[in-house]
């Protein structure tokens, strides 16, 4: 990062993509809760998801390279980790493998939420600690887990 103004730039692009990702989750949830027999819409939902994350993920990648962020390959591990996660469970219901049931309906959304968001607080306190941060901007936060709809 050249300057503070870019460096705000890039955690507000980060903020609007928590907040997509916020919003594709509660549609997949609201999918699981009303729609679960309709694989094909929950399919979407979760390539959308993909899609988001992933956009996301080199955002975020971008903006740790360039303030030199010390744990960026675990953290690029994670990122990596959660696209083969979510290959894998879109490719499972395909194929008719992996089954939408309660559980998935209980921790699928927020299993997602943890794991596109996984040690971005790390990295908040970090930039805090680093980079003159009163305090970390909690915009820039995880999207919060939620417990399932009863």
């Amino acid at each position: 990062m050249n300057s503070p103004s870019e460096l705000r730039h890039a955690l507000a692009l980060i903020a609007d993509d928590h907040k997509v990702l916020g919003n594709a989750v509660r549609h997949l949830s609201q999918l699981l809760a009303t729609d679960a027999a309709n694989l094909a819409r929950i399919l979407t939902a979760l390539q959308d998801i993909s899609v988001i994350a992933a956009r996301h993920f080199v955002r975020e990648e971008e903006l740790m390279a360039g303030v030199d962020y010390p744990w960026l390959a675990t953290h690029r591990l994670n990122h990596r980790w959660f696209q083969t996660f979510i290959s894998d469970y879109q490719s499972g219901i395909f194929q008719g493998s992996i089954r939408i049931n309660d559980d998935a309906r209980r921790n699928l959304p927020n299993l997602i939420r943890f794991h596109v968001c996984c040690r971005d607080d790390e990295f908040e306190d970090w930039l805090a600690a680093n980079h003159g941060w009163s305090q970390a901007p909690v915009w820039i936060g995880p999207v919060p887990v939620t417990a399932y709809p009863a």
